[in-house]
C-alpha cells in the first residue's frame, strides 16, 4: 500500500460531495460522519456534506468549524426538482469530481444528479434496513439500473445484498467503516467508568455482545445457556447484552427459567457502542444485518479477545482461530461454555489474543486505511 504522502500527492484537486439522507439509521449515519471528518483531515481531498430531509438540502464543507448535520422529520419525498436542481448547484459551486452517496434516497438523487451533471458517482451500503416502505424499495431498484459506478460495502452479508441488487455495477468493492482505535482494555480506569455506567462492580468479570434481539433461537440463546455451568464457580461473572429487537422477552424469559438473573444485563440499544466496550473483559460477535463487523472491530481495537461462530459469514477472514479470537461451531452450547472457561480461567491467552486482535485492527482497518482505499475507489470512476 502506498503511504499518505505518495497518495495525498495524487489527489491535490480531488472534491467529493458526500450526499445522505435523514432516513439513515444511526450506525450508518455516525459511519458517514467519522468518514468525513477524517477524510478532512487529509491534505488534498476536499470533503463537502449535503444532508436531505423535507424536500432540502443542508450543505456543510471542510471550510466550517466541523460538518454540521441536521435531522428533520420526513425523508425527502417531494421537491424533486428542487433536490436535484441544488444538488447541481453544489457540484457547480464546489468544482465536485464525484458524488459519494451514503443510503439508499441518496444513491437515488446522487444517480439522478450525476447523469444530469456529468458527475461520476459512488454508493457505499454500511447496513442493510431492518424493513423498507413501497417508496423506498422503487428508489432501490431505480438505484440498481441507473446504477453508481462502483457501489462500496461494508461487510459480506451487505455484499450479498448488493449482489444482488446491483449486478449490473461496474465495480463492487468491499470495504469495512473504519475503526478509531480505542483504549487498552487493560485500562482499569476507563474499565470502572463504563461498569459504573452499566451498574455492574468493578470487579466483574464481564462478556459482553452487541447487536439485534433478532431470532429466539440464535447465538445470544446459545450465549446465555453456555454461561450457567460458569457461575458455579464465577459469582463476580456478568453477561451484558447490548441491543434491542423482537427476541428479547424470549430472552427474559429464558434468563429467569434458568435462574441467571443475577448474571446477565439487559443493557439495551446505544449508539455509544465504543464507550460500553470499555466494561467488557469478553466480547461475543453477534450476526447483526450487516454492523456485526463494525462492532467487532470496535472490540478488537479495544484489545478484547473476541469469540464468534464458524458460520459468522459477516467477519469471514476476520478472526483467526487461536490466533487473534476463538472460533466455535454454530448452535454448539457445550463448546461455547467450553471456550468462555477457557478465556476467564486462562488471562494470559485472553491478553494474548486481545493484543492480536488489537494489531490486526491497527494493520488493516483504520479510517487511514479505509481512506486510502476510496481514494483509489475515487481515481477508478474517474478514470472510467
Amino acid at each position: 500500500m502506498s503511504g499518505p504522502t505518495d497518495l495525498e500527492s495524487q489527489s491535490q484537486d480531488m472534491r467529493i460531495l458526500h450526499l445522505t439522507s435523514d432516513i439513515q439509521n444511526s450506525a450508518s449515519a455516525s459511519a458517514t460522519g467519522q468518514m468525513i471528518m477524517h477524510q478532512a483531515n487529509y491534505q488534498g481531498v476536499s470533503p463537502t456534506l449535503a444532508e436531505m430531509g423535507h424536500g432540502a438540502l443542508r450543505v456543510s464543507s471542510s471550510g466550517d468549524s466541523g460538518f454540521a448535520r441536521i435531522s428533520l422529520d420526513k425523508p425527502c419525498t417531494g421537491s424533486f426538482r428542487r433536490l436535484l436542481r441544488d444538488i447541481g448547484t453544489v457540484v457547480s459551486r464546489k468544482n465536485v469530481d464525484v458524488i459519494h452517496a451514503h443510503d439508499i434516497t441518496a444513491g437515488f438523487y446522487a444517480s439522478m444528479a450525476g447523469i444530469r451533471n456529468s458527475i461520476p458517482t459512488v454508493l457505499t451500503r454500511h447496513a442493510l434496513e431492518p424493513s423498507e416502505s413501497i417508496l423506498r424499495r422503487i428508489m432501490r431498484m431505480a438505484v440498481s439500473q441507473m446504477c453508481a459506478r462502483s457501489v462500496c460495502t461494508t461487510s459480506q452479508i451487505v455484499a450479498q445484498a448488493v449482489g444482488e441488487d446491483f449486478s449490473s455495477a461496474k465495480k463492487t468493492v468491499l470495504i469495512p467503516d473504519g475503526v478509531v482505535l480505542g483504549g487498552h482494555s487493560h485500562d482499569s480506569q476507563h474499565r470502572n467508568k463504563a461498569k459504573a455506567a452499566l451498574r455492574v462492580p468493578d470487579d466483574a468479570l464481564v462478556i459482553m455482545a452487541v447487536g439485534g434481539f433478532n431470532s429466539p433461537d440464535g447465538l445470544l440463546e446459545s450465549l446465555i445457556r453456555a454461561i450457567s455451568p460458569l457461575t458455579a464457580n464465577h459469582k463476580n461473572l456478568k453477561l451484558v447484552l447490548v441491543g434491542d429487537g423482537p427476541a428479547r422477552s424470549y430472552l427474559e424469559k429464558l434468563v429467569d427459567a434458568l435462574v441467571l438473573k443475577k448474571y446477565v444485563v439487559f443493557a439495551g440499544e446505544t449508539d455509544e457502542v465504543k464507550n460500553v466496550l470499555s466494561a467488557a473483559d469478553y466480547f461475543v460477535s453477534v450476526p447483526d444485518r450487516g454492523c456485526c463487523l463494525k462492532n467487532t472491530l470496535m472490540a478488537m481495537s479495544c484489545s478484547l479477545p473476541v469469540i464468534c461462530c464458524s458460520g459468522n459469514r459477516e467477519i469471514s477472514g476476520v478472526i483467526g482461530d487461536g490466533d487473534n479470537g476463538l472460533v466455535v461451531g454454530d448452535g454448539d452450547v457445550d463448546a461455547l461454555a467450553e471456550v468462555l472457561r477457557r478465556v476467564v480461567t486462562e488471562p494470559r491467552l485472553a491478553t494474548s489474543l486481545g493484543d492480536a486482535a488489537r494489531q490486526v485492527v491497527e494493520k488493516r482497518f483504520t479510517w487511514e486505511q479505509v481512506h486510502f482505499q476510496y481514494l483509489e475507489v475515487y481515481r477508478g470512476v474517474l478514470r472510467s
